[in-house]
């Protein structure tokens, strides 16, 4: 009996103490941290907005803390801090130019009340970009913020918490081809082939969006008065494309169909639109150019095929960046110098441009800086008419005997007899692959064979060219 009236009183002297705690703990918290008022999303967020947009909202919360905060109601306000204060807490300390906006936003509750045993409250920003971006572009290099405070007259808000300055800058998202403007492509009578050529948008796709694809004849007609548009019968692709939410990029492939073609220039100029971001200027077109030429050959003093087994004539007219020529890569001691390129087009034209790209190699793209010269001639000792395929065979990997090889003398390479001067390139550019650098001629001067001669091989003392796009004026 005596260890049940122990046992019990000790529990009682537990209770009294707890009570004594609580008494204390309500005696030394004072009475305003009873209910504390507090930003949830507090600090210094970074908004981007798109134009392509007509709203955007930012959304955050005013939470209530403390140690009796849902046993009473509560009262705020949201804010936005004028110039005059941001300049004080923010621009001068920081040394930023920082501008409040002051148009193109509204906040949907700006004053909350919090009823018994409501803990926290929802806040909308809702933004107009095309109005931010209005105002950010009158002082465009200064820092655009909107510094939005809470504040209360009745109830204790956490001073470390009570601001969002959300710094906003307004973009506009691009969308359009991913690649060069204008590129030469192969079609074959008879053989279908796929082109493709990539299109996105360089910002996260939050819309989704509606791609539309068709030819402009227009630009075709103002851009390349003297080539062919490709007619209809000959390429298919598809007139929209979707976007959905998430994807930035996707493939417009271009299928030509193989039907019989006449030989001549042809061009197929693709304009792409989009909805609901309108695509870019600058982006929103791309160009196929096509050589439809039956029989065009090039040759020339020498082919690398030892160590390049690729490096070939025929690849600089085969339509595919992705194939080459080289010249002897023994620099000085080079058995072709100066390096001699001749086309023959079979008959005789006017040339009024010729490009060149150079080989998928950017880490010695600064190194094409080739001096060129550029001669017309219909004289048939022009024309070396070897057999390269023959005399190749099996040799790609090994030596050559250059007695063998037997070079010709009864060409004019030496003394460039009866070839016409018709422009010439004292440095190239090296434009990066695969982009075409173009050269005008003198369109005046007729003849079959288009003669290339190197005068200067460049930093490496080895010329390489992945195509020739030579074209005519006739």
């Amino acid at each position: 009996m005596k260890t049940k009236f122990i046992g019990i009183a000790s529990m009682l002297a537990l209770l009294a103490a707890c009570e004594q705690d609580k008494y204390e703990l309500d005696n030394l918290v004072p009475e305003e941290y009873n209910k504390v008022l507090y930003i949830k999303e507090y600090g210094t967020p970074e908004i981007t907005l798109y134009n392509a947009d007509e709203k955007s909202t930012y959304s955050f919360s005013v939470n209530l803390g403390g140690k009796d905060f849902m046993a009473q109601p509560a009262a705020c306000d949201i804010h936005t801090l004028t110039q005059a204060e941001v300049d004080q807490k923010y621009s001068i300390p920081e040394g930023t130019n920082y501008k409040v906006l002051t148009k193109g936003y509204s906040i949907d509750n700006s004053h909350l009340d919090f009823a018994t045993e409501e803990f926290y409250k929802q806040v909308t920003v809702s933004m107009t970009p095309k109005v931010i971006e209005d105002e950010i572009n009158t002082a465009p290099n200064s820092t655009w913020v909107l510094p939005i405070c809470l504040r209360s007259e009745s109830d204790l808000v956490n001073a470390a918490k009570n601001e969002i300055f959300m710094k906003i800058n307004v973009v506009s998202p691009s969308v359009g081809f991913n690649s060069a403007v204008e590129r030469i492509v192969q079609y074959e009578n008879g053989t279908p082939r796929v082109n493709s050529v990539e299109f996105g948008i360089d910002a996260e796709n939050q819309w989704g969006l509606t791609c539309t694809f068709a030819v402009d004849e227009t630009y075709a007609t103002a851009m390349y008065p003297t080539y062919k548009l490709l007619p209809a019968e000959c390429y298919e692709f598809s007139e929209n494309i979707q976007l959905r939410k998430g994807e930035k990029t996707a493939d417009l492939f271009i299928t030509f169909t193989g039907e019989k073609l006449e030989w001549g220039d042809y061009v197929l100029p693709i304009r792409m639109s989009s909805d609901p971001v309108a695509s870019s200027p600058e982006k929103n077109m791309h160009v196929l150019v096509i050589h439809h030429s039956s029989n065009w050959e090039v040759t020339g003093k020498y082919e690398e095929r030892r160590y390049n087994s690729g490096g070939k004539f025929k690849h600089l007219l085969d339509g595919d960046p992705e194939t080459y020529w080289a010249s002897h890569w023994d620099g000085p001691n080079a058995r072709d110098l100066p390096p001699v390129l001749v086309i023959d087009t079979k008959e005789e034209h006017s040339f009024g441009k010729i490009g060149f790209m150079h080989i998928n190699n950017d880490d010695q793209k600064d190194k094409h800086n080739y001096q060129l010269e550029f001669y017309v001639s219909s004289d048939s000792k022009t024309w070396w008419n070897f057999d390269h395929e023959k005399f190749w065979e099996g040799k790609e990997s090994g030596d050559v005997d250059w007695t063998e090889y037997g070079w010709k003398t009864d060409t004019n390479w030496e003394n460039q007899a009866n070839w016409v001067p018709v422009g010439k390139v004292t440095e190239m550019k090296s434009l990066h692959h695969p982009e075409y650098e173009y050269f005008d001629l003198d369109s005046s001067v007729k003849g079959r064979y288009f003669i290339i001669k190197v005068t200067y091989s460049g930093t490496r003392d080895m010329v390489e060219f992945a195509e020739i796009d030579l074209q005519t004026v006739d």
